[in-house]
């Protein structure tokens, strides 16, 4: 009986032994599994850190050259208003002129050269 009691003894000893060599084999497992993950996860915030330096650098390229595009713009708008009042005041000027009694006296003595040029090159025009 003792020796049974100690052979069932040391069976539950080595089942216990067995599953706690088990469960120890499985923990180490698990760590490796998790020291693994633990790498890729690393790399992968190494990997969004560099990305997101880039990120900055271009998003600081992006807004140094909007706000160059923003400076030319307001340069061209600046331009493109001189321009409208120097065409406003040739505009006026023009209208000055037509109004005036030399350009009127102009046209009258010049009509009919103007009629003879006009049907000469309309014949011209019909000969080609």
């Amino acid at each position: 009986a003792f020796l049974a009691r100690m052979a069932r003894e040391r069976i539950i000893f080595n089942n216990e032994k067995w599953h706690f060599i088990h469960e120890n084999e499985i923990s180490i497992a698990e760590k490796n599994n998790l020291i693994i993950e633990k790498q890729t996860l690393q790399a992968k915030l190494d990997n969004s850190e560099v990305i997101n330096s880039e990120l900055i650098a271009k998003n600081k390229t992006l807004s140094y050259k909007l706000t160059e595009s923003e400076n030319n713009n307001i340069a061209f708008q600046n331009e493109i208003s001189n321009l409208r009042s120097q065409l406003n005041k040739v505009n006026s000027d023009v209208t000055i002129i037509q109004k005036s009694f030399s350009y009127k006296l102009g046209l009258i003595i010049t009509w009919i050269p103007r009629k003879i040029f006009f049907l000469a090159k309309i014949r011209r025009d019909k000969k080609l």
